[in-house]
């Protein structure tokens, strides 16, 4: 999986943790300059489905992806920033949302 790919689930993974994907959340991914050049909706639209068959399997099989990643200190960041703008996007923070941050966070190998 790329750094984009990951950065794309990491934002969808945190839309889905708290049960409710609202259109706030889904525009954070058509909003960043980083998903530029992505169809997002398509994107979205087939990993939505991913999620609706089986979530407790997709988040599990992200925050192992996470945990394998080889990033570099900027790119953890980025995808801890990523992870909070899609959080804090429909302005709504729930304990679901914390609970599942704080699981991406202790699969970084950066310091705090």
């Amino acid at each position: 999986m790329d750094r984009k790919e990951l950065l794309m689930k990491t934002s969808l993974c945190c839309m889905a943790c708290d049960g409710n994907v609202s259109q706030q959340e889904i525009d954070v991914m058509t909003v960043l300059p980083l998903f530029q050049g992505v169809d997002a909706e398509k994107w979205l639209s087939v990993n939505i489905e991913k999620i609706q068959t089986d979530s407790h399997s997709f988040l599990r099989e992200f925050l192992h992806e996470v945990k394998d990643a080889q990033l570099s200190d900027k790119d953890a960041c980025e995808l801890v920033k990523v992870a909070v703008q899609t959080i804090e996007a429909d302005r709504v923070i729930e304990y679901n949302e914390i609970a599942f941050f704080k699981k991406i966070r202790s699969r970084l190998d950066v310091p705090d």
